[in-house]
């Protein structure tokens, strides 16, 4: 799956590269930065507007849903 996002200002891409990382993927597909996008990364954001990625542990395995 394909997902672009906008987070290049908070990670350096070799932060995240085999991350276990939380995805929404019941969207609709967009075209963002002329790349077709198939989800969006759930992240949380501070006061500061800082970014952290929302990871979920090792007993949560890929493809489980969030509720």
């Amino acid at each position: 799956r394909t997902v672009v996002s906008g987070i290049a200002k908070h990670y350096d891409p070799k932060e995240i590269v085999g991350a276990k990382v939380t995805i929404l993927a019941n969207l609709s597909p967009r075209i963002i930065m002329g790349i077709e996008s198939h989800g969006m990364i759930l992240m949380g954001e501070n006061h500061d507007g800082q970014l952290s990625l929302l990871q979920p542990d090792d007993s949560i395995t890929n493809g489980s849903l969030v509720n």
